[in-house]
């Protein structure tokens, strides 16, 4: 798949080297247990700066998605399809679906998370594993 790959920040930049191990993992705040995601440099519950990166099961229930029918980019033939995921843990992940048919889609239905390898659109051959979710 070529699309266009994610910028590293500080608060970042672990959640994307997990990713590129195939480990689904947010911050913890290890002060109130709270998950922060985005990831930040303070618990937004309790603004604590004490975290740990945490491994996550993968799995949730699809809470909301769109199904883009118009074509914006040339990576990202039509229709596809982006979720809003309530891992089991609790937190919130915003993904792409892939192996799916969008019009099977439906609310709380299962999905796992699954690592898809993306190229950089730019031609420079930059890789990484970027986490999308499908049925299960």
């Amino acid at each position: 798949m070529i699309g266009i790959l994610p910028e590293f920040g500080p608060d970042t930049a672990e959640f994307w080297a997990y990713a590129q191990r195939k480990e689904l993992r947010m911050q913890k705040c290890t002060n109130c247990g709270k998950f922060r995601w985005p990831p930040s440099p303070r618990c937004p519950a309790c603004w604590s700066p004490a975290s740990e990166w945490t491994l996550l099961s993968g799995h949730g229930l699809m809470r909301s998605w769109v199904t883009y029918r118009r074509q914006y980019y040339p990576e990202f033939p039509i229709p596809y399809s982006v979720a809003l995921v309530e891992l089991d843990e609790g937190p919130r992940y915003q993904a792409l679906l892939v192996n799916c048919d969008t019009e099977s889609l439906r609310y709380e239905m299962r999905l796992s998370v699954t690592f898809v390898q993306v190229e950089e659109r730019d031609g420079s051959g930059k890789t990484m594993l970027l986490p999308m979710f499908q049925p299960g």
